[in-house]
């Protein structure tokens, strides 16, 4: 997989903002079965995907480029799963009929964990509160019964 900083023409502009994406916008690659993907977002760091990613607008501009310009798109992120139902609008204006939904979905005392050590890696010492991620958790739980 390749980090993608520029396009092959200049830099990769966000068609929302029509602003050029600084850094690392995200990744691509080939599938094997001659398909390209593009990954959004980045995971250079404690915070990866779509959370690092300053709004859900210019998370929206990114995969709506990447739909234009690659075979497959992924994006994930904690903030993507508490938009669901935008997303899922979103997914069938951009592309109907063409786009899967998929949650991971940890045992809760395991996302507790990541989130720690996440926290850890990235140097916040500021006292954490577990029960925030279990609610994003049965929140996510609901959201996947639907």
């Amino acid at each position: 997989m390749d980090r993608y900083e520029t396009a092959p023409n200049g830099p990769v502009v966000d068609p929302t903002t029509r602003q050029p994406i600084r850094g690392i916008a995200g990744y691509e690659g080939q599938t094997g079965f001659e398909d390209s993907y593009y990954v959004v977002g980045r995971y250079d760091r404690p915070t990866g995907g779509c959370d690092g990613i300053a709004s859900q607008e210019i998370v929206r501009g990114r995969v709506r480029w990447a739909a234009q310009t690659f075979d497959h798109v992924l994006f994930e992120g904690l903030v993507v799963t508490t938009c669901f139902g935008t997303y899922m609008k979103f997914l069938k204006q951009i592309a109907p009929g063409r786009h899967v939904f998929l949650f991971l979905h940890p045992p809760v005392e395991v996302c507790v964990g990541r989130v720690f050590m996440r926290r850890e890696m990235s140097g916040n010492g500021k006292l954490f509160d577990p029960e925030g991620v279990r609610r994003h958790h049965a929140f996510v739980s609901r959201a996947i019964e639907r």
